[in-house]
């Protein structure tokens, strides 16, 4: 915010003054100079470019006068609040410059005065002693706390440590000396640390000065200790020293000439160890910035994390021993750590490479690099003229590069796709497999590997259920939702290990509808399971007419049961239309109650159908605090506890014969409701394959499009995740139950308008595709 523009007005926004007001100046250019003259401070000469400058910054009110230099009668009341009037106003109070002010400021001045004069006749006495000293080899030095260190800085950017005793400084009179102050050349100092030599100032980036016994406040630097900030130690006399801060050496001999040139090797000797610099030699400006922090620490210790990387990553270990994997699996070359290198940094390893020719120690001249997929073979040719296979940056399983096959199993198994990958290696420059190579490894080697390991896992868990009567879940899944569909999944998990056994995945024909899809598909994978002899006892689907008529006709010997899950959502959406009736709006704050006490009624029925109605009816009984009732056989009064008689007025029953009352009294005894309600005795619902299907979505998304095999192989790649990460079903707990053991988060449902307890679930792991890796090298080696 702008202060006061008035010269000598000690108003400013920063002190936040009660009833100061900082006033803009008006609108019109001829009332801006009316305000500047009466200020005193312009004339007719130099107003005009202060009135431009206010005019030019009226769009943001740059400048402005306090309301100290207007009197009261320029103030009108307006509704309760003083404020200045628009057209008549002007500045009319101006503070008068006292005597004293001007010799306090006199005053000021002489002292400011004085300390440079001091300070630059310290720095010529310095220079003037260091010159005029007749005998060169007569030294006198400083004491060990009184040396210091001076830094030249070379033109190529390398730095010389110079470290040299001063000459002893005479007693002398720090006083004003004209011949002194006249003159001002001063000692040469690193333009990278500027150490400032003043006695009554000191550097404030860090601290260096020794001469006056004054301390740095930052850095925390005194004469007779090292520094902090910089690590130098310039005591001489310290005998003890912390372990790992080396002692500088102080020399006593002259500094190098400037004009001799330091030695820079183009590149290390052969032998020769690089030595890597974790300092800078001169501070630069980011002196204040914590360079203690390194990512690679970071990142190594996720590596370890993992599970990825060899044994000797992180540490020195013998390249001896380090050798290609020529036949290694696929999980080994799939778990091995590979570097993101650039091409200038791997131009300059090679230069240093050496002849691999017996008897040649000639250095590489010339590289040619070919590029197969992301595979890169470079051969060399030495000065002598030896060519020779220099380095190849992936080893070959057959004639394959194992980067071009780990690129395509990689963004299949992860359910990724091609163009996104390639649009990710293109924008980080990497190269990478062609559109053609990645389809043809998926066609010829990642689809067959994947559906041996389906048929495996499918076969061993059929093994396991053999001779036992299977509860099966079944549901649908289409590739896009509408009459658009063009696939369609039907899936079926076992109600005992959660494990899904089968599936199917049908595609629309022009001849035939969306609609009839999930019967086809249903048909196909069930009678699958019925040929590799599973006794399939009990289906529970969703209310699916097509579902319902197979299984009344074709599959007659097995019991069908409804989805307590879908027949509770049923009832809620219909209630929640109901609700919204002229008179209904008193159903709303039930709807949350009826939906479970359905599924506590099929949860409690004990298989009989009867008395699943009767406890599903008796919710008409308890809307209208009716909690004993008769004419029923099983169910003849409410299970729950008595009600307090603070709740019974505070809670909103329902009023008997109200509109919301028939409402729900016809919901509830609808005879095709009462019908399909007699399918909920056994309690089943299909919340896992709800849960399966959302997961199946990260290898086929509906955005994207597929053919039949990639369907079914990302399929396959789904089912296999989702039985991968259940736990044994020798412990006889399902998924569920091992992940409730875990804890619980809470989350606040704006639906139900309170508090929900979720589960909190493990990440899934992916282990199961290092197996299909390996399949796919031992395919590659010919050896299946």
């Amino acid at each position: 915010m702008p202060s006061c523009i008035v010269k000598k007005c000690t108003s400013h926004w920063k002190r936040k003054e009660r009833n100061v007001i900082f006033h803009v100046f008006p609108n019109d250019k001829e009332r801006i100079k009316q305000w500047l003259m009466k200020t005193g401070q312009y004339d007719e000469s130099n107003i005009a470019a202060t009135v431009e400058k206010v005019w030019l910054g009226k769009p943001n009110d740059s400048y402005r006068i306090c309301s100290k230099h207007f009197a009261a009668d320029m103030y009108q009341d307006v509704y309760g609040k003083m404020k200045l009037k628009k057209k008549e106003a002007y500045p009319s109070i101006f503070p008068t410059v006292s005597a004293s002010t001007d010799v306090e400021d006199e005053e000021r001045r002489k002292k400011r005065l004085c300390t440079e004069q001091n300070r630059d006749t310290s720095l010529n006495v310095i220079d003037q002693t260091a010159r005029n000293d007749g005998d060169a080899n007569k030294t006198l030095s400083f004491p060990s706390s009184m040396q210091t260190e001076n830094t030249s800085v070379s033109s190529a950017g390398e730095v010389v440590s110079e470290f040299s005793s001063l000459p002893e400084t005479p007693h002398f009179d720090l006083t004003t000396s004209e011949s002194y102050v006249q003159s001002r050349k001063r000692l040469t100092w690193s333009k990278g640390v500027m150490t400032d030599f003043s006695m009554h100032s000191k550097n404030k980036k860090i601290g260096t000065l020794p001469f006056f016994g004054c301390k740095n406040k930052k850095v925390q630097h005194c004469p007779e200790t090292r520094d902090v900030g910089i690590q130098c130690d310039l005591s001489s006399s310290s005998k003890k020293r912390k372990k790992g801060l080396p002692r500088v050496q102080l020399m006593n001999s002259a500094p190098p000439d400037e004009n001799d040139d330091l030695p820079i090797p183009d590149a290390p000797q052969r032998g020769a160890p690089i030595v890597r610099s974790r300092e800078p030699s001169v501070k630069s400006e980011m002196d204040d910035v914590d360079l203690s922090y390194n990512p690679a620490n970071d990142s190594n210790q996720g590596n370890v994390e993992s599970g990825l990387g060899t044994p000797h990553a992180d540490r020195f270990y013998s390249l001896g021993k380090s050798k290609l994997t020529s036949a290694g699996s696929g999980s080994g070359f799939a778990k091995e750590r590979k570097f993101l290198v650039f091409e200038s940094c791997l131009d300059n390893l090679l230069g240093m490479v050496r002849c691999k020719y017996e008897g040649c120690d000639a250095s590489v001249s010339k590289v040619k690099k070919d590029l197969c997929g992301s595979c890169l073979s470079v051969d060399a040719i030495c000065k002598e003229g030896h060519r020779f296979l220099l380095w190849q940056s992936q080893p070959n399983i057959g004639n394959r590069p194992v980067g071009d096959v780990l690129i395509a199993s990689s963004t299949l198994c992860s359910g990724s796709n091609f163009l996104k990958i390639e649009s990710f290696l293109r924008l980080l420059g990497m190269m990478s497999i062609s559109k053609t190579a990645y389809y043809k490894y998926q066609k010829s080697y990642l689809f067959p590997a994947i559906d041996y390991h389906w048929k495996l896992d499918q076969n061993h868990t059929i093994a396991q259920l053999s001779g036992q009567a299977v509860c099966l879940s079944g549901d649908g899944q289409c590739d896009s939702p509408g009459p658009n569909a063009k696939y369609c999944t039907y899936s079926f998990v076992e109600a005992k290990t959660q494990k899904i056994v089968g599936f199917a995945v049908e595609q629309r024909t022009p001849s035939s509808s969306f609609i009839a899809l999930e019967g086809k598909a249903f048909v196909r994978a069930l009678d699958e399971l019925q040929d590799r002899g599973l006794n399939v006892r009990i289906i529970c689907t969703d209310r699916n007419v097509t579902i319902r008529k197979l299984l009344q006709e074709k599959y007659s010997n097995i019991l069908h049961q409804f989805d307590v899950g879908r027949m509770a959502k049923s009832v809620g959406a219909k209630l929640g239309v109901a609700s919204k009736k002229k008179g209904c709006s008193e159903l709303a704050p039930w709807i949350p109650s009826v939906k479970n006490h359905l599924w506590w009624a099929s949860a409690n029925c004990e298989r009989n159908a009867l008395k699943l109605k009767e406890q599903w009816c008796s919710v008409l009984y308890h809307v209208i605090n009716v909690h004993q009732w008769h004419g029923c056989e099983h169910y003849k009064e409410c299970k729950h506890s008595p009600i307090s008689e603070k709740s019974n007025i505070t809670r909103k029953w329902l009023r008997d014969g109200s509109c919301a009352y028939k409402e729900l009294k016809d919901i509830v005894l609808r005879k095709t409701w009462l019908r399909d309600i007699e399918r909920l005795t056994l309690f089943c619902h299909t919340g896992n394959l709800e849960i399966f299907h959302s997961a199946a979505l990260k290898y086929k998304p509906k955005r994207n499009h597929f053919f039949i095999d990639a369907m079914v192989a990302r399929t396959q790649l789904s089912i296999l995740e989702h039985n991968s990460n259940l736990q044994d079903t020798g412990s006889g707990q399902s998924n569920s139950d091992r992940t409730k053991t875990e804890g619980y988060s809470g989350r606040y449902s704006t639906a139900r308008g309170q508090w929900v307890l979720r589960v909190v679930y493990e990440a899934r792991r992916q282990d199961f595709v290092y197996n299909i890796y390996n399949h796919i090298f031992s395919a590659l080696q010919g050896q299946l």
